[in-house]
């Protein structure tokens, strides 16, 4: 079958199945309910609608189409077909467009108000049923559905599918290497996101996976718990479409995948801003990390009949909890003082101009109300972005769902480029990204990718700042050749599905021989020892439940050995006692995880092994505070007891800080905050006035002071170009378009010129008087291993 015969099959079933639709609910709607609940009509229906079906001609033995590379779709994501949706027990929406390349048997399931019951619970977790639900679906209407399920042994593409012929109504799903299914794709894994180990070169490109990983803050609040949004892009998840195109995902893009099976268990998975994925799994009643390096929860609130009504994820790090619905969309982001970010979603009443179907998020609306807003295109995927001051982010799309534009409040472009051919060897790599161009519209950065698609080459514009990984054979290790021209080899090893760098070999430099060093580590992936370049050993302990750092030795195993012990809070991962060689250190904290004080006591031990049993020295130092319910320092005490030793805080309704008064009760006041929490004038405590302006990036524009204006000019990235002092004299700076210092400027003439090199060392500053005439010159030298060795300079 060719490309239009596929296409003109894939027209025929929509517009048949949309029929079948339209007919059943018009048989509903014309047959009273009490007598179509009696056998006799349920013959009579189903037949109706097999009469139908035949007079539309929908072979009954099989439905076939076409599927994209990345796999079925989920809600919320681009291509969902709104006109012709099935629905996925416990899944939600589910595009039949998009369940092809699989021939599919149907048949008819009548319910009564109660759940639909298909064979086996694997059905249900894998996805592998569809059923077509009118669009004005009641769970307690009674009539025939269609139901569709793969004919053996051919299985949907996307994760990887196993096929039983002794189980022929299951289709099991696993994903490749150490990704999992996030809504239903196969995608992040616990290696995406930012590199987490040595070797990575800092584009960044992991060392280990040769996974591409880039972000972008497009709009961040300077308000108290504000707004922000970034993106996110993996090269290990190019295949996975999103919101924002392939392989690009944002800080709200947070799912939880839940009513799966790994390996015969029921299991969770919850997606992390960055491109992670975590595992929790079914115990009892509640949900534990399947990997002992994630000490976040996961826990399901139930009704009275168990069903889960929402999720709620709590971030061990910052003691925030994030609260999902069923389907596993985000609703909420609560911090540690309960100060609340809203998310709000699409539904049938959503106009197709912002929103083409439910459940895309619509606004996240901060503690105080400040918003942010999205639209969409027609494929589902974030158009505009409008931040709380009106500024507008504005996002374009390539043919190959690729991210690449956004147009920013002043109007400047960032651009991104995919698989270009000079940078793909050649291959065929539709998502991965192989160049940025900055907001000054220069070619910033450009990224190479061999035949697996793993990036092994980064570099800025004009060749600087090239890194170069060359990966063994068996992935055990990548040889990193940096900016001058230096090879490393870092050896790696994968724990928990993370990998980490377990050593490194350097060559000589000037003056030194090459070395290695090494790093070894616990069941839990927590860093059990360092050893640096010269053998100096450092070992660690933990809790491993907490996964905690409760002791740290260095120069471990030699007389002159120090030792750092920390006592953590029970329930949050803060410090309560850290004893250190001559000091123990305290901390007390409220019940909502705000430190009250801290006290530094000095003690008799030198090395710090006693610990918390050390004999105390002298009188300790305590440092006081107390708060708002935000969270907020309302009081700062210092530790002088022999004078008013505290500073008063206060701010306005919106969170904003308004007063400062210091301990002689001097105020200085701010004020004329934008929407976005910049403060716009500042009056200190001698009555002096400083108006300051921004900006539509919020950049500094203009700072006035008792009527004296200074000026601030910037380039498209955000680089200062100019200061203009209020008697017209200027400062300029003129940058690389790798982003690097290479000149400074004054009215009068003077100068000074930087000569870098690949790293981005300055190897000569040349400092001109007003008429030109060189009046000083520095030089320096680097060895191989990018350390200083000599500098030459002086007057001329």
């Amino acid at each position: 079958m060719n490309k239009a015969e596929e296409l003109s099959l894939t027209r025929r079933m929509l517009y048949s199945m949309n029929m079948r639709k339209l007919m059943i609910n018009i048989i509903r709607h014309l047959v009273p309910r009490y007598w179509i609940r009696h056998q006799q009509a349920k013959f009579i229906l189903r037949s109706l609608v097999a009469i139908i079906l035949i007079a539309f001609a929908i072979p009954s033995h099989a439905l076939t189409g076409t599927i994209p590379s990345g796999g079925s779709k989920y809600p919320l994501y681009p291509g969902l077909d709104i006109s012709n949706v099935c629905y996925l027990l416990g899944v939600g929406q589910f595009a039949t467009s998009d369940i092809g390349g699989v021939k599919w048997d149907w048949g008819l399931m009548s319910a009564q108000g109660d759940p639909l019951s298909v064979p086996g619970p694997d059905w249900n977790n894998a996805g592998a049923i569809c059923i077509n639900y009118p669009a004005d679906y009641e769970t307690s209407a009674l009539y025939p559905r269609p139901v569709f399920r793969p004919t053996p042994p051919l299985c949907p593409p996307g994760p990887i599918f196993s096929y039983d012929p002794a189980t022929p109504d299951v289709c099991k799903w696993t994903c490749p290497g150490d990704q999992v299914l996030v809504g239903y794709q196969c995608g992040g894994s616990k290696d995406e996101g930012p590199p987490c180990c040595e070797g990575s070169s800092p584009f960044p490109i992991h060392g280990g996976t040769g996974n591409k990983y880039w972000s972008d803050t497009d709009y961040e609040s300077a308000a108290n718990h504000g707004l922000i949004f970034r993106r996110y892009y993996n090269s290990r998840a190019a295949g996975t479409a999103r919101v924002l195109g392939a392989g690009w995902s944002h800080n709200y893009d947070r799912i939880v995948t839940a009513g799966m099976k790994i390996n015969g268990v029921s299991s969770v998975t919850v997606s992390r801003p960055g491109g992670s994925t975590y595992i929790f799994t079914a115990n009892g009643t509640s949900y534990v990390a399947q990997d002992g390096d994630v000490t976040d929860r996961l826990i399901p609130q139930t009704d009275g009949t168990g069903k889960v009504i929402t999720w709620e994820y709590s971030v061990a790090a910052d003691g925030s909890v994030e609260t999902y619905d069923a389907a596993g969309k985000l609703l909420s982001i609560r911090n540690r003082v309960d100060l609340t970010q809203t998310l709000t979603y699409s539904d049938t009443t959503t106009a197709p101009a912002i929103a083409p179907a439910p459940g895309l998020l619509l606004k996240v609306t901060d503690a105080y109300g400040r918003m942010i807003d999205f639209t969409y295109d027609s494929s589902g995927r974030i158009n505009k972005m409008t931040d709380p001051s009106g500024g507008e982010y504005r996002y374009a799309y390539d043919a190959d769902n690729n991210l690449v534009s956004v147009t920013l409040p002043d109007t400047k472009v960032k651009g991104y480029s995919y698989n270009e051919a000079a940078y793909t060897g050649g291959n065929t790599l539709p998502h991965t990204l192989t160049g940025v161009t900055d907001e000054n519209g220069s070619r910033l950065a450009s990224y190479t990718y061999d035949a697996q698609g793993r990036a092994y080459i980064g570099q800025h514009a004009g060749g600087v700042d090239q890194y170069q990984l060359n990966f063994s054979p068996d992935g055990s290790s990548t040889t990193t050749i940096d900016p001058l021209g230096t090879a490393r080899t870092y050896s790696y090893t994968s724990i928990l599905g993370v990998t980490r760098a377990t050593g490194q070999s350097q060559p000589a430099g000037a003056g030194s021989a090459a070395a290695t060093r090494s790093t070894t580590y616990d069941s839990n992936g927590n860093v059990k020892s360092r050893t640096d370049w010269n053998g100096n050993l450092t070992t660690y302990d933990y809790d491993l439940v907490r996964n905690l750092q409760t002791r740290r030795t260095e120069a471990s195993g030699t007389p002159q050995a120090r030792m750092i012990t920390t006592a953590w809070h029970p329930t949050r991962d803060v410090p309560e006692k850290i004893a250190e060689p001559k000091r123990v250190i305290m901390f007390s904290y409220d019940s909502l995880g705000n430190m009250l004080g801290k006290t530094l006591q000095a003690t008799s031990d030198a090395t710090g092994v006693q610990g918390f049993s050390a004999s105390v020295v002298g009188t300790p130092r305590t440092w006081t505070y107390t708060y708002n319910t935000a969270g907020q320092v309302l009081t700062a005490t210092g530790a002088r007891t022999d004078i008013d030793d505290t500073t008063t805080y206060t701010y306005d309704s919106h969170g904003n800080l308004a007063t400062v008064t210091n301990a002689l009760q001097h105020v200085t006041t701010l004020s004329n905050y934008d929407a976005n929490g910049r403060v716009g004038r500042i009056v200190d405590q001698n009555g002096l006035i400083t108006d300051l302006a921004y900006s539509p990036r919020g950049w500094l524009t203009s700072k006035t002071v008792g009527g004296e204006t200074t000026t601030y000019d910037h380039d498209g990235v955000g680089q200062l170009t100019k200061v203009t002092l209020p008697d017209d004299g200027y400062i300029s700076y003129t940058y690389d378009p790798a982003h690097r210092l290479t000149h400074v400027a004054d009215n009068l003439g003077n100068s000074i010129t930087y000569t870098l090199d690949a790293m981005g060392n300055r190897l000569k500053e040349e400092v001109k008087d007003a008429g030109g005439t060189l009046a000083r010159q520095t030089t320096r030298i680097y060895d191989a291993l990018n350390r200083l060795q000599q500098i030459t300079g002086g007057q001329q």
